[in-house]
């Protein structure tokens, strides 16, 4: 993508990080089945390590820029 957009998810429910990291995962694979599992498995150290707790009311925004 070449132009800058953002993201923003506001939660009403509460997740662990741990939470946020496998759903992201099991949704990578959802939506791109042909993804290989090294690589997907290769994802979830930096999720983990972008998204942090959440609890109800709490918004994420990220921003992408090329």
């Amino acid at each position: 993508m070449n132009e800058t957009f953002a993201l923003s998810i506001e939660y009403n429910m509460s997740f662990s990080r741990e939470e946020i990291t496998e759903r992201t995962i099991e949704e990578m694979r959802r939506v791109a089945p042909g993804l290989p599992a090294a690589t997907l498995a290769s994802f979830a150290p930096l999720v983990s390590r972008l998204l942090p707790d959440v609890k109800s009311g709490d918004r994420i925004s990220a921003v992408h820029i090329p």
